[in-house]
């Protein structure tokens, strides 16, 4: 409050207790008086609050439900919850679309206890699910149980025993693990999988799997002694491979990559540890040639971008990038290049 508006409030204050007190009689009267006027205060004080809220917020009181679902979209899960705390509407709204609580993130063992709620708001639709936790047994329950309508899987945690032996992942799209290193699961698990996200893999020695049909991109480090032990995958719709060195020694395609067959690819990605020797990366865009032919089966060309992650060149290492330069895949579109980024 600005000191005009205050010692206008204050004189008419002044003026309507000299007119209240000119018929009082007795100081208790007086005492009496302003008390009145306090409770007048308090209970116009309400009145001038909501006829604040009518005037200045009037546009977002008036915006339609499908606009109001499209802002709280924006929110994670615990602000949609808070929302339908404002009032009566905006609680109609959030808990009136289920598609608000598809996407489901826990990030402690105490907060699976809210899952069946949120469960509940979601409806029938597929749900996306982003669990961190500490006890595999927590969550193993409620991934089996609702296996059938998961799209979107994320596990930060140790991977639940038996996952990949349980019921099929039919509308599984989208898994990631982020955690420890892991098998890479059979394709009959879920047959329609579209991204692998692994933070660390093995190819397990089990000969010939149903492929995966529908995965385009691929993401991982393997952790196999040697991939040439391994069967190979097969991903015949596989677009962009992306592969994270994590070994300190030099990379050799021949042991540290697992034999994708995949005749569409056209981009790979390779992360290196951060701060990576340029002599390593070198050597590992000379083997690029040998990797499309005899790993991946792939003609010279067939690759349109090659990106380097992790990657950070120093003064001294010109001479090695304009080598790496001319080892560049040989493409007949001259827009077609190398990309390097920094971490």
């Amino acid at each position: 409050m600005s000191g005009a508006v205050h010692k206008q409030i204050y004189g008419l204050v002044v003026e309507i207790m000299r007119e209240i007190m000119r018929e009082l009689s007795s100081a208790s009267d007086v005492k009496a008086a302003a008390r009145a006027i306090r409770c007048v205060v308090d209970q116009a004080l309400p009145d001038a609050k909501q006829s604040w809220n009518t005037s200045t917020v009037w546009t977002i009181a008036h915006f339609p439900p499908e606009l109001l679902a499209q802002i709280f979209s924006w929110l994670d899960i615990a602000g949609r919850a808070r929302v339908t705390e404002v009032c009566r509407d905006w609680r109609a709204v959030a808990l009136g679309d289920p598609s608000l609580w598809t996407q489901i993130k826990l990030r402690n063992d105490e907060d699976m206890h809210c899952f069946d709620s949120l469960l509940r708001r979601a409806g029938t639709l597929f749900l996306a699910l982003d669990l961190d936790y500490q006890d595999p047994d927590a969550v193993a329950p409620i991934i089996a149980d609702n296996i059938s309508r998961i799209s979107s899987l994320t596990l930060r945690g140790i991977c639940p025993t038996g996952l990949f032996h349980g019921p099929s992942a039919t509308q599984l799209r989208e898994f990631e693990y982020r955690n420890e290193v892991i098998s890479i699961p059979r394709s009959s698990w879920a047959p329609n999988l579209q991204h692998l996200s692994l933070s660390g893999f093995r190819v397990p020695l089990l000969g010939n799997d149903r492929p995966f049909r529908h995965l385009t991109h691929f993401y991982g480090s393997l952790l196999n002694s040697d991939a040439r032990r391994t069967p190979g995958l097969y991903a015949p719709s596989l677009v962009i491979l992306e592969f994270i060195k994590c070994r300190s020694r030099p990379f050799d395609w021949r042991k540290d990559l697992p034999q994708f067959h995949a005749p569409n690819l056209r981009e790979l990605v390779v992360a290196f540890r951060v701060g990576e020797k340029p002599s390593y990366v070198l050597q590992l865009v000379k083997g690029l040639r040998v990797l499309l032919r005899d790993t991946l089966g792939l003609p010279t060309g067939s690759i349109s971008r090659l990106t380097l992650r992790n990657f950070l060149a120093q003064d001294g290492d010109i001479a090695v990038l304009s080598q790496i330069a001319q080892e560049v895949i040989m493409t007949d579109d001259p827009d077609d290049s190398i990309h390097s980024t920094s971490p």
